[in-house]
């Protein structure tokens, strides 16, 4: 068997263990909802998509940039990554997620809290070990966990049916988290503990600091749709939304997949090589968008029973290649430490939808094809800032 034969063999390998990895959880956030709507309405998966949003949001914050952050600290110091994993890891506990869990308790009634704090209790175990699983391309234990979560959950919400509630729900929810931290704990136990042996220090949380305001906001950037939605519409619209947004999500996954495992390689090459990587990573997006929305259309439409119009297949054409185009943008200014630039442009997109978004309800114009349009908008203006802030007058200032 020839080299270049065993390269594209791993390579593929890669790809495929990444494209699964990253996947899998929206995969499960697509299904979820037609195995819901089979025994519930749309608006009963609305109020869940409340409850999921503000879980998201505390998952966002309690992150704190970590991945990003020690991707970085490991590329530099590989030498010393259980350690530095560890009192990162420590640190969130202590100083983050404790403060965080005020939330639920101020916003619900207590056993919804309770039900809402475990769970991002568990999301928390979970993606502490994102920047592990990244770092030493061992996809298989998260997968097993994904899967293992996938399971639990659809299963439970078949076997319970009507009597499916949301306490129910957020409780199943919890119990996949539970068992996917649990094989993550057990496959990197020399992570796992190293956590035993280093001091939760505030300090160590400067660091990743300005990553955690770029996750948050970029968080907001992506999902200011859904939190919009969520105060201003009914929750059948909310749920039609979601369920929507949830396949152009597992479409624009395809960019990270594609784009994370060569991440390392892209920081190290020139500017020329990281223009041939962006272009074809532009043209695996066309490919990928076209093939991807052929299929929700369908499933969309047999499985949901939501018929996309046709301005409506074009905006989500556009909402789903935008990130293709975005993430060499990005990574680019990571590059030259200039992450303030990539800080600007999602404050800014999250003005741009609010505003948008005002303009429609005030209008009284909010129905499903024009918010995806405004959507597909922000997507495109977070492109254009993207462009404007690659520019060399900023890259070098």
């Amino acid at each position: 068997m020839s080299h270049l034969l065993l390269k594209n063999i791993k390579r593929l390998r890669i790809l495929s263990s990444n494209a699964i990895y990253f996947n899998l959880p929206v995969i499960i956030n697509a299904i979820l909802p037609v195995v819901i709507i089979k025994y519930h309405d749309l608006s009963w998966w609305g109020h869940v998509v409340e409850l999921t949003v503000v879980c998201a949001i505390c998952s966002i914050i309690t992150a704190w940039g970590a991945k990003e952050h020690l991707l970085k600290e490991f590329s530099d110091k590989p030498g010393t990554a259980k350690i530095t994993w560890a009192g990162l890891t420590n640190s969130r506990l202590l100083y983050i997620l404790f403060p965080i869990c005020l939330i639920p308790l101020l916003l619900f009634p207590p056993f919804v809290a309770l039900n809402l704090l475990f769970w991002i209790l568990m999301r928390f175990i979970a993606q502490s070990y994102d920047a592990i699983v990244v770092f030493e391309r061992r996809y298989t234990p998260s997968m097993l966990g994904e899967v293992v979560n996938f399971l639990i959950t659809v299963g439970s919400v078949v076997i319970l049916k009507d009597s499916l509630s949301y306490e129910k729900l957020l409780l199943i929810l919890s119990a996949g988290y539970f068992l996917k931290s649990l094989i993550l704990v057990v496959a990197f136990r020399e992570y796992s503990k190293a956590l035993l042996y280093q001091d939760a220090k505030f300090e160590l949380l400067k660091g990743p600091f300005f990553f955690m305001l770029l996750t948050v906001t970029g968080m907001l950037a992506s999902k200011i749709d859904i939190i919009m939605m969520t105060l201003a519409v009914d929750k059948s619209t909310l749920a039609e939304y979601q369920i929507i947004l949830s396949f152009l999500a597992l479409i624009q996954s395809g960019a990270a997949l594609i784009f994370q495992p060569y991440v390392k390689v892209f920081y190290r090459i020139n500017q020329k090589g990281k223009a041939k990587m962006a272009k074809s990573l532009s043209l695996w997006g066309l490919s990928l968008c076209a093939l991807g929305l052929i299929v929700t259309y369908f499933i969309l439409l047999y499985a949901y029973h939501i018929r996309l119009s046709e301005p409506m297949i074009i905006t989500s054409f556009f909402y789903a290649l935008m990130p293709f185009l975005s993430v060499p943008l990005a990574y680019r200014i990571y590059k030259v430490n200039r992450p303030e630039l990539v800080l600007r442009t999602s404050i800014l997109a999250i003005i741009i939808f609010v505003l948008m978004f005002s303009v429609i309800n005030y209008f009284n114009i909010g129905d499903l094809s024009t918010i995806l349009a405004i959507a597909a908008l922000h997507q495109i203006g977070t492109v254009v800032l993207f462009l404007y802030f690659n520019r060399r007058k900023f890259l070098n200032s």
